[in-house]
């Protein structure tokens, strides 16, 4: 018995001198050298979710009024946001990683709301937050790299460990994003993005962001991944049962906006509001130039 506990202490000493930092000492390291490349977002823009009804709404209740400001939208959020948490799963086509995706604007991914049942959760981002740029360029140093390396992970960038589907690399992406996923709040990503039709936009996405020169690449950075709700100094959820409420001025606004943009005709494949909103005259439609300082003031990189 005692040589078997001798065997097994000095196995133990074998396993944690194999590595030169323990878990506390390269969590501090990653996000020492992580830190530099964090961004802010300069102006409280917009973004937007679009989901079927069911996936906010307590079970079975997707054909009641559904609240703006529920409580649940902030729950739903965080559980979205912490996917980026977990390991992820080789069939996973998501560009950037798991997490909450967000577009720059209510055309680019309407699709995802359903046709006759939808849900959008709308953030207004949090000009405190802190957001990484999606740079293929963040790499680690080659201490950082050679100390993941040890951990059977060979990856040397900082997306390549926000992306990882490998296990091992998986327990590094957990150490640097917490179990919270609090270290940063979301990622910026590069997609085709439709402002530059909507009503008054003149697309020019330069200044919207603290990103440094170096990170910036050839993106333009206008679509996000949340991983928390600290992305958002705001949040409210729309259905296809929403109605104008005293709840909140910012969700009729966009109520408003979106049937706007429905009557325009620039909605695709599906409507952006349902044929019941469409005839709800309580619902206003905005005039041309409430339309156009509503998309210049909200919508990412339009002037």
């Amino acid at each position: 018995m005692k040589k078997s506990l001798i065997f097994m202490s000095a196995l133990m000493v074998s396993i944690s001198s194999a590595f030169a930092m323990t878990d506390a000492e390269l969590q501090k390291a990653m996000r020492a050298e992580v830190e530099p490349h964090i961004s802010i977002m300069k102006k409280p823009r917009l973004y937007f979710h679009w989901v079927d009804a069911s996936d906010l709404t307590p079970k079975g209740q997707y054909d009641q009024v559904f609240p703006s400001n529920s409580p649940l939208l902030a729950d739903y959020v965080t559980k979205e946001g912490r996917k980026v948490v977990n390991q992820r799963s080789e069939s996973d086509r998501d560009i950037a990683g798991p997490g909450m995706y967000l577009a720059a604007d209510p055309l680019v991914s309407r699709q995802y709301g359903g046709e006759k049942r939808f849900g959008l959760v709308v953030g207004k981002i949090n000009t405190k937050a802190r957001i990484l740029p999606a740079s293929y360029d963040m790499a680690f140093t080659k201490p950082l790299i050679l100390e993941l390396e040890k951990r059977g992970c060979t990856a040397s960038r900082v997306l390549e460990i926000l992306d990882t589907t490998d296990a091992n690399c998986t327990k590094v992406k957990q150490l640097l994003v917490g179990k919270d996923a609090s270290f940063i709040d979301g990622r910026l990503y590069s997609w085709a993005t439709h402002a530059s039709f909507l009503p008054g936009c003149s697309y020019n996405p330069d200044g919207e962001t603290t990103i440094k020169a170096e990170d910036s690449d050839q993106f333009l950075y206008e679509t996000f991944v949340a991983y928390n709700k600290n992305l958002f100094s705001e949040i409210v959820g729309l259905t296809h049962k929403s109605t104008v409420s005293p709840g909140s001025s910012l969700a009729n606004n966009i109520l408003s906006y979106l049937k706007t943009l429905d009557s325009n005709g620039l909605s695709n494949r599906f409507k952006l509001i349902s044929d019941e909103q469409r005839r709800d005259s309580t619902i206003p439609l905005m005039n041309q130039t409430d339309l156009v300082n509503f998309t210049k003031n909200n919508i990412y990189g339009c002037r």
